[in-house]
């Protein structure tokens, strides 16, 4: 077989692999790069690897992908599996069998890849890929050296027409049959939680700023009705209730969201799409009221309204959820000796240190610490380390450097109201986000990580934050505009930001990523319910489901016999023509008794013709199909002959009608 065959097939499998190398154990990859790469540097050499040792690499293969997932029960370890295989294969290509069973098994290894990372660039890839495996096939089929079905228009053609039939029908049977929400594998057990925030289970003040130097985003809101204002905007995702002074950590005691009156008015509903891959803590609209899963997994509730998400399939998480529009959130009774929990000694140093704050209602303690933040405190996304116990970072925050972040703030709002006898959680998730404008939707990044307090009264669970009276201008303007650059906001210089606003890249950028989100959700995402969605906006609303399966069963039956009719009139060798028209020819004239045979040369045959009286047509017809036949310069009769010929073919025919 050709070389460039070879080539083509090690190539393709290097970049197959390439988005999923972050997905793999490093040691699999590296036993997958040492084989693909052998493979190429022992065809080059042209040397014959021994079957024992390719017996040895597969073993070796096997075990890494056993160890590292557990068995091959996932499809992780499926992926990794058909990646070995294929890679094992190049070793043994020869003949054409091994070039059709390589591709077999690429195919097999994309597919399971595609489960693991869903991506339009990825569908692209394959589509690709598997229209230059057609050409290929043809050529194999024909035992080619060269690649003609790529390189000639007349094979092209036919390739192009395939790919276009198989695209169609694709895509007619994409919306017939909608995603479901089932898996026939369960994701892996060493699910990393959180891993697309950088959020965990505790919080250490600054520890956040790392997570808002990022721009990576995180997950995607679309409200249905109205969204919230921008400072009103907050994400929850954990509820952080036992400190030691200064850090805090979540409870492990359940608490359950009361719920929600479903008629009641002044609701935000969106639905949310994470960005990435992964299980643990979805983020909510505060105050949570509502929430579905769309995706397939196991879901529990924890703190005020959080709720932890397990994957049973490898689709990104996606949601639909509301949120009432008081700042109040009613809940279950709760355990007043665990929201009031802190250390004796930061307790008696907050009432020492604070002795003003002691009889004061809930609304006065709240205006006295703003107060006291918004005075003599300052806010900065590198408020550098705390050294020490909690009580000693306490101190050093509270008397010495006065700087921090949002997490700062709020953890030190929680520790006064706790110290005198108010029930308080920091709260830990995202705030605002980036409005795109195309797509109608929000784009909530790592920057958009915030912190707030939760305290409760006698109406509930209410949200104080503290940063929107250090910095307004954090809430107002968002995370994106408020940027690294405070002196020019404290001193009212924007051009920076509007810069950023009206700046063409900005404007690329959303439209690529609009772009890119609802393509996903138009195919990746396509469900039940978004398949209704397509339907009424044909205004074809009140049609059931049936009866859009069986026509679409119907026209999936036309298009398939209207093609298979295309094909077999315009696929014939154009040499199919010239001879059935012949026999059509000879045929008549058997039907007129003359003595005249398929085997007869032309020659002879327009001799027997002339004898009868034939006329011009019945000869020219003789020598039109002469000149094709045995005559004709060109390697294929083109259209004006074949046409030319059918002609002929006619005017002879009705002229041995009139001989009869």
């Amino acid at each position: 077989m050709s070389k460039s065959l070879f080539y083509i097939c090690w190539f393709f499998l290097g970049v197959g692999l390439l988005p999923f190398y972050n997905l793999h154990h490093p040691a699999l990859i590296a036993v997958f790069c040492t084989i693909w790469a052998l493979a190429l540097i022992i065809f080059a050499k042209n040397v014959h690897l021994p079957k024992a040792l390719r017996t040895i690499l597969l073993i070796s293969g096997g075990v890494f992908v056993w160890q590292d997932y557990d068995g091959f029960r996932s499809v992780e370890a499926a992926a990794a599996l058909f990646s070995v295989l294929a890679a094992l294969k190049l070793y043994e290509i020869k003949t054409a069998r091994d070039y059709f069973l390589f591709f077999l098994i690429f195919q097999l290894m994309m597919i399971a890849q595609y489960l693991l990372l869903e991506s339009l660039l990825l569908l692209a890839f394959m589509v690709i890929a598997t229209t230059l495996m057609c050409g290929i096939f043809m050529d194999l089929q024909r035992d080619r050296r060269v690649m003609e079905s790529i390189f000639q228009k007349s094979k092209r053609k036919v390739l192009f027409r395939v790919m276009s039939f198989s695209l169609i029908l694709t895509i007619l049977l994409f919306f017939i049959f909608p995603r479901a929400n089932f898996t026939l594998f369960r994701s892996q057990k060493t699910q990393t939680v959180n891993a697309w925030t950088g959020f965990s289970s505790e919080l250490r003040p600054g520890s956040i700023s790392e997570i808002m130097q990022s721009d990576l985003p995180v997950f995607r809101a679309r409200f249905s009705n109205r969204a919230p204002p921008m400072p009103e905007m907050y994400w929850q995702g954990g509820t952080l209730s036992v400190t030691d002074g200064f850090n805090w950590t979540k409870n492990n005691r359940l608490r359950y969201l009361s719920a929600a009156n479903q008629e009641s008015s002044g609701r935000y509903e969106y639905i949310a799409d994470m960005a990435e891959l992964g299980g643990g803590s979805i983020f909510l609209l505060a105050p949570a009221a509502t929430y579905k899963l769309l995706t397939l997994g196991q879901t529990s509730r924890r703190g005020l309204g959080d709720a932890i998400v397990s994957p049973l399939s490898h689709q990104k998480i996606r949601w639909r959820g509301s949120s009432d529009s008081t700042d109040f959130l009613k809940n279950e009774p709760i355990f007043h000796q665990d929201e009031l929990q802190l250390p004796p000694e930061v307790r008696a140093y907050i009432r020492e240190t604070y002795p003003q704050f002691k009889g004061l209602t809930l609304d006065q303690l709240q205006r006295e610490i703003y107060l006291l933040f918004s005075k003599d405190f300052s806010y900065s996304l590198s408020p550098g380390e705390y050294n020490g116990s909690p009580l000693e970072q306490l101190k050093e925050f509270l008397e010495v450097r006065k700087i921090g972040i949002c997490e700062h703030f709020a953890s030190a709002m929680a520790l006064i109201l706790r110290s005198f006898d108010y029930p308080a959680h920091v709260m830990v998730g995202f705030q605002g986000g980036d409005f795109n404008e195309l797509g109608e939707y929000w784009l909530i990044r790592g920057r958009d990580a915030h912190a707030w307090v939760s305290v409760h009264d006698s109406n509930g669970w209410r949200r104080l934050d503290p940063t929107s009276y250090v910095v307004p201008n954090r809430l107002i303007f968002g995370a994106t505009e408020f940027g690294f650059n405070q002196e020019e906001l404290a001193q009212g210089t924007q051009s920076w930001l509007r810069a950023i606003r009206s700046g063409l890249l900005n404007d690329v950028l959303k439209v690529v990523d609009s772009t890119f989100y609802s393509l996903n959700l138009a195919f990746i995402n396509y469900s039940a319910e978004s398949q209704q969605e397509f339907l009424s906006s044909l205004g074809l609303k009140n049609w059931k489901r049936s009866w859009l399966k069986w026509v679409c069963a119907l026209i999936a039956f036309v298009f398939i016999t209207t093609y298979w009719l295309y094909t077999r009139r315009n696929g014939r060798s154009p040499w199919h023509v010239v001879n059935r028209s012949y026999q059509t020819f000879i045929k008549k004239l058997h039907n007129l008794d003359l003595n005249v045979d398929q085997a007869m040369p032309p020659y002879r045959l327009v001799e027997v013709l002339q004898r009868q009286g034939a006329g011009s047509a019945t000869i020219g017809f003789v020598h039109s199909y002469t000149a094709i036949k045995y005559a004709s310069t060109e390697v294929r009769p083109n259209k004006v002959q074949l046409r030319q010929l059918k002609v002929q073919l006619s005017l002879a025919l009705q002229e041995l009608k009139g001989m009869k």
